[in-house]
């Protein structure tokens, strides 16, 4: 692997750290036991807890270290598809830090994307979700979202999710004729996920100077 994704790959363990420092706080619903009111230990939606975390960041790990394995082998599309569950799991991981503001989210939206229940959400909900709560912030400017120096981690993100779709085969003869996937496409998804992490860790970090977590 060139040195540059190496480095990549080793910043990326952060997000674990912080996960396994969200599971040790007090979950927010459990400091409201005080309420008259019985507290359901799940949102309606019955999205997981803080609880499952660690068992998703294990998977969120699984799939970035196999993408690493792609890129030893210059294996493009494949470490872009896995790279793109990575991100998937790691946005996964947020819905159960917060439940409560998830459920919140999807009961004001009127997105058909919802009309899955959360146990069969993919990428697509996980974004929207991600995008309408903040955790990854968008361009309010329609076109600096095409175009990379002015495009934010919100924007970016479907740039991972659209070459992640070159699995299908009507799709890549469509985008990519006659010609391999690039490394620089590798590279990018790369640095796209590691960003991702960053934000997400920070929206952990809010949470738990303010006890939300």
């Amino acid at each position: 692997m060139p040195q540059e994704l190496g480095a990549r790959q080793g910043k990326l363990v952060f997000w674990r750290r912080w996960m396994m420092a969200g599971m040790e706080a007090e979950p927010h619903a459990a400091r409201e036991v005080h309420s008259a009111h019985a507290v359901p230990e799940r949102p309606s939606l019955g999205i997981p807890g803080p609880e499952s975390v660690p068992e998703v960041v294990s998977v969120f790990e699984f799939y970035r270290d196999e993408a690493a394995k792609c890129a030893e082998a210059e294996a493009c599309l494949a470490g872009c598809v896995l790279l793109a569950s990575a991100l998937e799991a790691s946005l996964l991981a947020m819905t159960r830090c917060f439940p409560e503001e998830v459920e919140e989210f999807v009961k004001s939206s009127d997105a058909k994307e919802f009309s899955r229940p959360p146990k069969d959400w993919g990428l697509s909900q996980l974004l929207l979700v991600a995008k309408g709560l903040g955790w990854l912030p968008n361009s309010k400017d329609e076109s600096a979202r095409f175009d990379p120096r002015r495009a934010q981690v919100g924007d970016l993100v479907e740039v991972v999710r659209m070459v992640r779709n070159l699995i299908h085969p009507a799709i890549y003869l469509r985008e990519y004729p006659g010609e391999p996937l690039s490394w620089k496409a590798l590279e990018v998804s790369f640095g796209i996920l590691d960003a991702t992490c960053s934000c997400l860790a920070a929206k952990i970090e809010e949470a738990m100077k303010a006890k939300r977590l």
